[in-house]
């Protein structure tokens, strides 16, 4: 790997100020916060212009740091970007390609699907085995979805895993109890509040050292499961809104089928029968989700911002904000359209409000899909010291790109 500077670091000028590769002279290397969202979309945040979530934790890092528009999961669904962020190569390279255990094949398939790892293979060196290296700690805290053990998070460099759950999603959901092995939980629990009580108890810990966390959170992953007082907050502010002032789901070409939909389709699709509001769709139409209105989902983007508000002020009260880089991302795009790779384009009632979540217009699709709305991901990096507070970063990134650019913030060789 070339120690020169990634695209990540030139695109952001966080290197402005100085042209030093190294963080500002301090006592110690800089800590290093990742703090990893599952399946939100680019327009979710209020800082990328959604008007119903309020994200203001998040809000406050683009301010104080860069935010990127043009940022990029290596792949549309989450494990092949995982992999790359914690290896800094492409999913091919690593074969693997869809998440784990990967899609099964179907009948009506004319080809069989390729054949992936089902974990991160060992001997790649991680990002967390590389700073463990050069004396940090380690702490991965929430989803790792790289496959079970011997391949989990503490075969790959971390020192501290909560919790011993390597699939992709949480195992009875976002409310106690959680029945996760190496989490307790009480009546009342919420998931993403439990991690990270115990990804800021790794930080007071290891306040005397540099130290990698990757707040790897669940969220907003479904299912859709808000926390009570939130879903409360978001019911009310929905019921203040004006409503009826267009469509909730608009119709476009299926972007698998390059033949256009016809004024013809579009006619028939009119005198489908409706099904608690949702049609059969033909073959060649996807519902795609126009306003977000989802109290639920709108409910976990806040306390997933509220996660990253509580970190920030644990850096702060320990003085160690200076000193620490905050990066802010997502594996891969929201959850906005009715495809979900159903031949019969019909989603099931017990997957609507997943598969209706969020929208991502003005981007085309939505996870699962490579078109924008797959892969266009919200990014911040906050590296206090370097570049301009409130930097509006458009040139492209990709998750790749991490793994090299973070080595060369905390003045570590790049080579391996």
């Amino acid at each position: 790997m070339k120690p020169a500077l990634t695209s990540l670091l030139l695109a952001a000028a966080i290197m402005a100020a100085s042209a030093n590769s190294r963080a500002q002279s301090t006592s110690r290397p800089p800590n290093i916060v990742f703090f990893l969202v599952d399946d939100l979309g680019w327009r979710d945040l209020a800082c990328y212009g959604s008007s119903f979530y309020e994200t203001p934790s998040i809000d406050r890092l683009a301010r104080d740091g860069v935010r990127f528009t043009q940022a990029y999961a290596a792949c549309h669904v989450c494990s092949p970007t995982r992999a790359s962020i914690m290896t800094g190569k492409y999913p091919a390279r690593l074969h693997l390609t869809d998440w784990l255990s990967g899609r099964r094949d179907f009948p009506f398939q004319k080809l069989g699907n390729a054949r992936i790892h089902q974990h991160l293979p060992l001997e790649e060196r991680t990002l967390a085995e590389t700073l463990k290296q050069h004396g940090y700690a380690t702490g991965h805290f929430g989803k790792w979805h790289l496959g079970e053990d011997p391949a989990g998070p503490l075969q790959q460099g971390f020192d501290v895993q909560v919790p011993r759950w390597n699939k992709g999603w949480p195992r009875a959901g976002y409310h106690a109890p959680f029945k996760l092995d190496g989490l307790r939980d009480a009546d009342g629990d919420y998931l993403t509040d439990r991690l990270t009580d115990e990804a800021l108890k790794f930080v007071e810990q290891n306040r005397d050292r540099p130290f990698f966390l990757y707040l790897s959170h669940f969220a907003v992953h479904d299912p859709i499961q808000g926390r009570p007082d939130l879903v409360g907050k978001y019911r009310r502010k929905l019921a203040t809104m004006e409503r009826g002032k267009g469509p909730a789901f608009i119709l476009e070409g299926n972007p698998d089928d390059p033949e256009p939909l016809t004024r013809q389709d579009l006619a028939a699709l009119m005198t489908r029968p409706s099904h608690r509001g949702f049609k059969a769709l033909p073959r060649r139409t996807v519902k795609i989700k126009q306003h977000q209105d989802n109290i639920e989902f709108a409910a976990m983007i806040e306390a997933m911002d509220e996660s990253l508000g509580r970190v920030a002020a644990t850096l702060d009260a320990l003085g160690l904000a200076e000193n620490t880089i905050v990066i802010f991302f997502s594996d891969n795009g929201g959850m906005s359209g009715a495809n979900l790779g159903n031949p019969k384009r019909i989603v099931p009632d017990r997957k609507l409000d997943v598969a209706f979540a969020t929208s991502n217009l003005p981007l085309r699709g939505a996870k699962g899909w490579l078109y924008e709305g797959g892969i266009r991901v919200p990014m911040i990096v906050k590296w206090p010291g370097r570049g301009k507070a409130g930097t509006v970063c458009d040139e492209p990134v990709i998750s790749t790109d991490f793994f090299p650019a973070i080595l060369e913030m905390a003045g570590l060789p790049a080579s391996r």
